[in-house]
Order: C-alpha cells, then sequence, then structure tokens
C-alpha cells in the first residue's frame, strides 16, 4: 500500500474513533465481560502510529502521568484484586493512547471538533426528550440496542435497582450514562471545545452554529440534574472569561467594561440555567450534596490508618476499612470517597495522589503560560476544562475512570500540542 492509501485509512480510523467516543460500543469478550469497539480501535491507531512514539514523551505532564500509571501498577500488585489493576492500567493508559493518536493525526483540529460534537448531539437531543417525557426513559433503556452503548452489566443492574440509583429521581437525565454526574462533566468538556471554536472562528455561519450547540449542551448539563456540574461551570468560565479578557482587551476601561458585562451576563444565565431545573434550585435540600461531608470525614479517618500505601485498588478492601468509620457517624457504608484525590489517595497511598495532583498542575501552569504569552485559543481550552474537570471532581470519585472522559480529557490535550494552529 502507498503512504497516500495508508494515511487515508488511518484519518477513516480517526474520524470513525472521533464518533465512538460518546457511545463506544460495547461487545462480549469472555465470561460476561465486555470491551469497546472504541478501545479496540483506539489502540489498533496507537500502533499505525507507533514509528513516532518517542515524541509521547516530550510533555513533562505526560511523563508524570506515566509515573502515576506505574505507581497504580506496583500498588495493585500487592492488592487483593488483580484483575483490578488490570482495569486501572488499561482505563486510564487509554487517555496516553488517545493523546497518541490524535497529536499525531493529519485531521485538522475543527474537523476533529466538529466529527466529535455531531457525535454527542443525538445524545444530548435524546436527553431533552427524556427530560420533559420521562415515562420513556426507562422504555428507552430497555431497548436491546441500549447494551451497546452502555456496559450490559451495568445497565442491568441499574434497571434492577442495585446500582446507580440517581436514574431513578426525577428532574434527571443521562443519555448514554448511568452516572448522570460524569455525564454532565463529559458534556462540560466538550461545552469547553465548542465555546473555544465559536470563540476563535471568523466563519459567522459556524459562530451561529457553534453557539446553538453550546445551548443545547448547557441544558443538557442542567438536565443531568448536577449541581457539580453547574458549580464547575460558573467557576471555570468566570476564570477562564476574566483572563480571555485581560489579555484582549486594549485599555484599562475596556477591559473594566468588558469584565463587567461578562460577569453580569453569566450572573442571567446562571438564574436562566436554574430555573430550568427545579432539583438544582432546590439544592440545599439536596441530602446526596449534604451526606457527602460525612463520606468525606468517614473517608479522611479511613486514609489516616493508610496513608502511605491505601487500602488497595479494589472496592471490597477500601470497605472493609472505611465502613466502620461511616457506621460511627452516621454515613452511607460500602461507598468511594466522592472526590478524586481522596479517592486514589485512599486506595493506593500518598505517592500516586502526589503525582496526580503534580500532573494537573503542570496542566495549568503550562496551558496558562502558552495562552497569555503565546495567544493559543487551545491552551485556554485545555486550562478551562482542567479546571472544570478539577472543581467537578472534588465530588465525584475518579471521572478518568471512565473510558468517556479519559478519551475527551486526553483528547483535548492532544489538540493544543497539534502543530495546524489557527
Amino acid at each position: 500500500m502507498t503512504h497516500s492509501q495508508i494515511s487515508k485509512i488511518k484519518n477513516f480510523l480517526t474520524y470513525f474513533l472521533t464518533f465512538l467516543i460518546p457511545y463506544q460500543l460495547f461487545f462480549s469478550v469472555y465470561s460476561e465481560k465486555h470491551l469497546t469497539v472504541a478501545l479496540v480501535l483506539s489502540s489498533v491507531l496507537f500502533f499505525l502510529y507507533i514509528k513516532d512514539i518517542k515524541f509521547l514523551l516530550d510533555d513533562i505532564s505526560v511523563k508524570i502521568f506515566i509515573l502515576f500509571l506505574l505507581t497504580i501498577g506496583l500498588r495493585g500488585l500487592f492488592s487483593l484484586n488483580k484483575l483490578e489493576t488490570v482495569k486501572y492500567i488499561l482505563f486510564l493508559g487509554s487517555g496516553l493512547v488517545y493523546y497518541f493518536v490524535y497529536l499525531h493525526s493529519d485531521i485538522k483540529k475543527e474537523n476533529i471538533i466538529l466529527t466529535l460534537v455531531l457525535a454527542t448531539l443525538p445524545m444530548v437531543l435524546l436527553m431533552v426528550y427524556t427530560y420533559h417525557n420521562e415515562d420513556k426513559e426507562f422504555v428507552i433503556l430497555k431497548y436491546p440496542v441500549m447494551k451497546l452503548f452502555i456496559e450490559p452489566d451495568t445497565l442491568q443492574n441499574a434497571l434492577s435497582g442495585i446500582c446507580y440509583p440517581n436514574i431513578y429521581e426525577s428532574n434527571r437525565v443521562g443519555g448514554f450514562f448511568m452516572n448522570l454526574n460524569t455525564c454532565s462533566l463529559f458534556l462540560g468538556m466538550l461545552f469547553t471545545l465548542v465555546a473555544g471554536v465559536f470563540i476563535y472562528s471568523e466563519n459567522i455561519f459556524m459562530k451561529i452554529l457553534f453557539m446553538i450547540i453550546m445551548i443545547f449542551f448547557l441544558i443538557g448539563i442542567i438536565y443531568t440534574g448536577s449541581v457539580g456540574a453547574l458549580i464547575a461551570f460558573i467557576f471555570s468560565i468566570c476564570i477562564s472569561g476574566t483572563f480571555f479578557i485581560l489579555k484582549k482587551a486594549k485599555n484599562t476601561f475596556r477591559k473594566f467594561l468588558y469584565l463587567l458585562l461578562f460577569f453580569v451576563s453569566i450572573f442571567f444565565v446562571n438564574v436562566i440555567l436554574l430555573k430550568l431545573n427545579p432539583r438544582i434550585l432546590n439544592m440545599q435540600e439536596n441530602q446526596d450534596f449534604h451526606g457527602r461531608k460525612l463520606i468525606w470525614q468517614a473517608s479522611l479517618e479511613a486514609i489516616k490508618r493508610n496513608w502511605l500505601f491505601g487500602t488497595g485498588l479494589s472496592g471490597k478492601e477500601w470497605d472493609k476499612v472505611y465502613n466502620p468509620f461511616a457506621r460511627g457517624i452516621g454515613a452511607q457504608e460500602n461507598t468511594p470517597p466522592h472526590n478524586m484525590f481522596l479517592y486514589i489517595w485512599g486506595r493506593s497511598g500518598i505517592i500516586p495522589v502526589v503525582l496526580l495532583a503534580m500532573f494537573f498542575i503542570i496542566k495549568f501552569y503550562t496551558s496558562f503560560k502558552n495562552f497569555y504569552l503565546c495567544n493559543n485559543i487551545y491552551s485556554l481550552i485545555v486550562f478551562t476544562a482542567t479546571m472544570w474537570f478539577l472543581v467537578q471532581s472534588t465530588v465525584e470519585n475518579f471521572p478518568l475512570m471512565d473510558l468517556r472522559i479519559t478519551a475527551i480529557y486526553w483528547l483535548i490535550l492532544a489538540l493544543e500540542k497539534k502543530n495546524d494552529l489557527t
């Protein structure tokens, strides 16, 4: 095959991989275990680009993340559940695969973003429909075809009431996500990409199109009923918007005027969003939100006893240490910490959580520097997406263990590094 033909095959597979990010497409492998077409396809593309592997280590943050992976693997060697260790390495490592594939793809950034947005839009429209027709949600989830988009065992357990009780709550929908908070985070990551294209695009048609898509994605985020997502939206957009205005406005008066208009706009957008979902409007009555305080308190007590090496990667090892403390203060038992850093610290110890924190700190610093000094709009997207991710992860477990979250976050990191800058 000629180089041109191989390049076309790579591009076709990369487009297909991008389309699969929101859907994954599960298939059975053995003993009722499942893999996704997206995971297999990303691995195939990784080997097609293998000759450029040396460039993977050019970024210091990537080196830190690889060290984080290695420490997770070493801790897993002493864990009771070795299969859980394999799952951690496979799911977390898939992010590096996505990063490598998109970093070396010949496809323009805008085309990758447009493909991902158009692939996700049908799910968002489904969320809008089921939010206003709640009786249809479970009818749709019970369709056999849904086992392609949602891991079959997870779907069955959720429909049986064994896990993910949030799908039974009113005013909450999640499309093809059983964890509705994870769905809101996925849409939040995608929202930052769409907002970036909206800002830098000079094509008026593209601006209008992406503005409409931004509105739909925001509605989808609110319809998940995730309070954490709304807080992450306000916090990350306000800070990034402030930096953008300070960078772009030409004098002090304009900076002040634009900042005033920006914050007034954010205030009114927030008022409108709150009214879209009664669950978020009544967040003070949300027991899940307040219950996290007790979970964090019990988790910290468990971590104090296992701060160096953690309890082990499996849920059963964590529950054995955590449950007595939870029982003593009335916190929910048999549950993870609902905080990303406590989750990693509690299961794998102090070294992995320090490395993970270093990874995000470096991403913050380098993305901010690249935007402010080099005027790279994709660096601002990385900065905003990372901030959204971290803010929402303070009330979530470990979103990077969801293949769709790890895929879109590493895709965003790769787009910053691609050479076809606009």
